[in-house]
């Protein structure tokens, strides 16, 4: 698929947000052409241009004074385009066309923002036109836990740049107005903006003269940049911003090379389309923090920075596209903070791009990292830096079997990933990635000439699975329990939910978790202090189908309910079945892939189908974090619903690269008889593979590449051509 494919755009569009992608510098502005303020973790401060771990602007704005000295600031565009890595905003008038493109460079800090006006009359027209930007030099969410506070800027004019500097901090920015033979540029002790501004910022505007004959076209840009060390560098990346159409097409070819890794052919093409979108956005989300490094962040625009949880999820779709670099460079932030944060194995829940830790860690991230490191080993081959992990990953399992398991029982106890409910104790999902961990930390150990180590983990995480067949099976409600805990511990949970319900003012909760506690008080169970589990319905119940701990005949009779109205909505799997009706992609995602764990192909596509009815709601080419059309308009984690599936589910790709194995279980929808995807990357190798159905459920599969000792292992249904 080439970049010219992808492209979706909004007509009269409003303060809906949007994004120009960018590693180092990123826009976030509205679909207008505005800079609407907003914001929940920086109030008011989450938009404009940021260059990773602080904030540059508060945005631009071209306008035009009347005859009696008014400006009229275009904040109305007519229409917004969404491109893979540009955006183009059209704003029209009685008189003239303006055409305003921005991207950002792709190999250092820099942003560019071309403008095209175009004379739409009969006769000549004489502009009176005014650039102004504001600075707002302050650090990302929560910096201030480090003692790094915003101070005040102050802006100068360096020829015909203007610049400024954090009074409290070495933070730069420089802006230019290039492309117009005579410009004045001006400082401003009051705000000049089209839009309300916060903070301790500062004004520059550019004062000029736009004539068009009739008919005429001029173009200008304004080019951004910054530093977090000196007003020199700024100079320096400003100026490699001077040829704007090599930059621009070095981004194109970067995004290029993204569309033609994993480049998927399928009969759904507007799926297609959507997995090509999926992996553009991987890039998207990709951050170069100059405080902390290079890695995949969680969501935009609200979680511009990472976690355990979400790193590993997404990386369950960026390994498949090709992301490998990124995975281990993603896997890095996560252990060097966590290692500053912590230092016994225990994996946090959020850094900023400071890389400063905002929470300590939940005990399933702990878990799940350990997965998410031998995933991408399994797809990399990379021994030498698996091995330099290894020592974590003991110190992981020590910190997940001994300081998190009171009782010694195998089941960790604390937050699993649904830590907003009221859900501690031993949860599911941290029990289930527990057991996959220790499965991981075997095969490490094997690796490792480790082999009495490598048995003790193998045998624990066998025990640990089958007590989750046993202890955490509820075959009366054919699901698996959310949490065991003590009866007095449930009763206590009950009263957090309830809690919670009221302060989101949600009544139907209430009446339903006053009813449910009522009945659990009733038979008397509130005062026990014995273990025993208890199913709340969370999306987490489907965690052991994921990683295939489920029995056959429990999946099946799992799923059959799991994959009713209970539990699904028009946009994906509820977030819970007992009335929580909101749906996210992380929900949707982990059903999806339960269902492909066990061979169940339309009713995953039939769930990856209900995600696509969000596809450009909010953002064109974007699916939203929360079904239909809020939360972070672009969330990493959504690759586990909208690309692993297509590869390691339908395709059923299985890696081992170090051993120089390829598993393949294809399993492709009923509505489909073919499926190829090219140049997916396995180690130092690319592969192209091509599978199709047969009569009977048969599969014909051909594979491509330099298979030279590499063995490759497929289903009995499965001719290998």
């Amino acid at each position: 698929m080439k970049i010219r494919d992808l492209q979706e755009e909004k007509l009269n569009p409003g303060t809906e947000l949007y994004l120009t992608p960018g590693r180092n510098v990123q826009l976030i502005g509205s679909q207008n052409g505005a800079f609407a303020p907003f914001g929940h973790h920086v109030e008011n401060e989450m938009g404009g241009i940021w260059m990773q771990p602080i904030k540059l602007l508060d945005g631009f704005w071209l306008g035009f004074r009347d005859k009696a000295g008014k400006i009229n600031w275009l904040t109305n565009a007519v229409r917004y385009e969404n491109h893979v890595f540009y955006n183009v905003l059209i704003f029209e008038t009685a008189e003239f066309t303006i055409k305003r493109t921005e991207f950002s460079a792709s190999t250092h800090a820099g942003l560019i923002v071309k403008f095209e006006l175009s004379n739409k009359t009969a006769h000549e027209l004489i502009l009176d036109s005014v650039l102004s930007v504001v600075t707002d030099l302050r650090p990302v969410w929560y910096s201030q836990a480090a003692q790094i506070f915003d101070g005040a800027d102050t802006a100068w004019i360096e020829q015909t740049d203007f610049c400024a500097k954090d009074d409290a901090n070495n933070w730069f920015t420089r802006c230019r107005l290039a492309g117009l033979p005579s410009t004045k540029l001006n400082l401003s002790e009051t705000v000049l903006a089209g839009d309300e501004t916060f903070g301790t910022g500062t004004c520059g505007f550019w004062n000029f003269t736009l004539q068009l004959k009739a008919g005429e076209q001029q173009c200008f840009s304004l080019q951004v940049t910054g530093s977090l060390k000196s007003d020199e560098e700024t100079l320096e990346r400003m100026n490699l911003l001077k040829d704007e159409a090599k930059v621009f097409e070095e981004k194109a070819a970067l995004y290029q090379e993204i569309l033609d890794t994993a480049a998927l052919e399928i009969p759904d093409k507007a799926l297609e389309k959507q997995f090509a979108w999926s992996k553009c956005h991987i890039e998207w989300l990709t951050i170069d923090s100059e405080a902390v490094g290079m890695g995949l962040t969680a969501g935009i625009p609200e979680y511009i920075w990472w976690f355990g949880v979400d790193s590993v999820y997404a990386l369950k779709g960026c390994l498949p596209a090709g992301f490998h670099k990124l995975a281990e460079q993603t896997l890095g932030i996560i252990s060097e903070g966590s290692e500053r944060a912590n230092g016994n194995g225990r994996i946090i829940h959020e850094e900023n791009t400071y890389g400063v830790v905002g929470n300590r860690g939940n005990t399933q991230e702990t878990a799940l990292f350990i997965h998410g490191l031998y995933e991408t080993f399994r797809w990399t081959g990379h021994i030498d830096w698996l091995c330099d992990y290894y020592p974590i990953v003991k110190k992981a399992l020590h910190y997940l079997l001994v300081e998190m398991d009171a009782d010694g029982d195998l089941f960790p106890e604390g937050f699993g990933v649904i830590e907003g409910r009221g859900l501690t104790g031993e949860v599911i999902d941290t029990a289930v990635y527990t057991a996959v961990a220790l499965e991981n930390a075997s095969e490490m150990a094997f690796l490792f000439n480790e082999a009495a180590q490598a048995q003790i983990y193998h045998e624990k995480s066998q025990a640990l699975a089958e007590k989750i067949r046993t202890e955490m099976w509820l075959s009366a409600e054919n699901l698996f329990a959310d949490v065991r805990a003590s009866g007095k511990d449930l009763a206590e949970i009950f009263e957090e939910l309830i809690k919670r319900s009221f302060l989101n003012h949600h009544q139907e909760m209430i009446d339903y978790y006053t009813q449910v506690k009522a009945e659990f008080e009733a038979t008397g169970l509130d005062k026990t202090l014995t273990d025993m589990p208890y199913n709340f319905k969370n999306w987490v119940i489907d965690t052991p189908l994921e990683m295939k701990i489920a029995t056959f005949t429990e999946a099946e009779a799992a799923l059959k309910r799991l994959n009713s109205s209970e539990f699904i909505g028009e946009y994906g799997a509820y977030l819970s079945g007992d009335g929580d009706k909101r749906m996210m992609t992380i929900s949707s995602a982990v059903l999806i892939n339960s269902n492909l764990a066990y061979g169940r192909a339309d009713e995953a596509y039939e769930l990856m189908k209900r995600i696509m009815k969000t596809y450009s709601l909010y953002l064109p080419g974007s699916i939203s974090e929360m079904s239909p059309d809020y939360g972070c308009f672009v969330q990493a984690w959504t690759a586990y619903a909208m690309i692993a599936p297509l590869l390691t589910g339908f395709l059923g790709l299985q890696p081992n690269a170090v051993k120089k194995e390829l598993l393949l279980t294809p399993c492709l929808p009923t509505a489909w008889d073919e499926l190829t995807v090219k140049n997916v990357k396995i180690g130092v190798e690319t592969f192209d593979f091509h599978v199709e159905r047969q009569k009977n459920n048969r599969y014909f599969l051909s594979i491509a590449g330099n298979l030279t000792d590499w063995k490759i292992k497929t289903a009995e249904n499965v001719v290998l051509r």
